[in-house]
Parts: C-alpha cells; sequence; structure tokens
C-alpha cells in the first residue's frame, strides 16, 4: 500500500502549517477562498511546493467547519488578514487593507457572486 502524505500539521503553539518550512494555513486558505488559484498561491509564496499547495487546498473543503472554527478563533476573516496582528509570516499582497490586495479584488471578475458575497448584475 502507498502510504499517504499530510500536508497540514499543527505546530506546538497551535497554528496549522503548511508543507517543510510551516507556512500558515491561514495564508492558503484565505487567498484560496479570495478566488486565488493554487498556482497563483505557490507564485505568491514560493516557500510551498505546488504539491503542498494542493495538499492545503484539498485539506480544507475536507475540514471546512474546523479550518473555519480556526480561522474565527486566530482572528481571520473572509475579508483578509490583519498583518500587524499576524503571528506568521505573510506575504503583504495578501493582507487585508493593502493597496496591492484591494486592486487583486477589484480586477477579479472571474470570482462567483457567492464567493463575494454580492448579486451579480443581471
Amino acid at each position: 500500500m502507498i502510504p499517504s502524505k499530510t500536508y497540514v500539521g499543527e505546530d506546538s503553539q497551535g497554528m496549522l502549517r503548511v508543507g517543510s518550512l510551516g507556512v500558515s494555513l491561514d495564508s492558503v486558505v484565505i487567498a484560496f477562498r479570495q478566488g486565488q488559484s493554487a498556482e497563483t498561491i505557490q507564485q505568491l509564496d514560493p516557500a510551498l511546493s505546488s504539491e503542498e499547495v494542493y495538499g492545503a487546498v484539498a485539506f480544507y473543503p475536507a475540514n471546512r467547519d474546523e479550518v473555519h472554527q480556526y480561522l474565527t478563533s486566530s482572528g481571520k476573516t473572509n475579508s483578509g488578514i490583519n498583518c500587524a496582528s499576524a503571528p506568521t509570516r505573510i506575504p503583504a499582497r495578501w493582507c487585508s487593507g493593502s493597496a496591492h490586495s484591494a486592486r487583486s479584488r477589484a480586477g477579479r471578475r472571474h470570482e462567483p457572486a457567492s464567493l463575494l458575497g454580492r448579486q451579480r448584475p443581471e
């Protein structure tokens, strides 16, 4: 039998981490929820391999309730990460309120309306 791999783990402080370098799951999940593809997430944070990003992206829907509870308890929201209070290394372009983040969200037209929390115009 082929052994399965684990891409998400909990560190000694209770933070969920992705990959061998321990990137926060928060940053991957929030970028994914903002409509970023796994390939884009890997390009934005090259500390992660494509395999690790896809592993984290697969982990998210399989553990959706637990991940949402984790994000809520750690102060993260659907709108983004407050990087000033984030305990981990997070690329600035993923932070809520950053100019890049706002431009990226405004320029994306391929996201389903349900992800954006608003109705599409008729």
